[in-house]
């Protein structure tokens, strides 16, 4: 698979919304925070637009893999989110 060709997966937090936004590298995506402490997050149910993507493997695992998350740690402009095990499944740099 050449990654070159394939849009990177965003995730945008509007935390005093509860709401998540963004990009699983086809589709938009949108859902709700369920969940959000001092180190735990889960989400909600995660929608998408439905556009006819060639290749569909990066999408489905970025959705499968946020819906899985548990748990989050913020170090500067560094997201991670862990699962439920603790172990790390995603990491995101802040850009504007």
């Amino acid at each position: 698979m050449d990654f070159n060709e394939i849009k990177r997966p965003v995730l945008e937090l509007h935390v005093n919304d509860r709401k998540i936004h963004g990009n699983d590298s086809c589709n938009s995506i949108f859902g709700s925070i369920e969940t959000l402490d001092g180190s735990s997050i889960s989400f909600g149910k995660i929608g998408s637009t439905m556009m006819a993507c060639p290749n569909m493997t990066i999408a489905n695992a970025y959705v499968k893999t946020l819906q899985q998350v548990k748990s989050y740690k913020l170090e500067g402009l560094n997201l991670t989110l862990y699962n439920i095990q603790g172990e790390e499944v995603l990491k995101f740099l802040k850009v504007d």
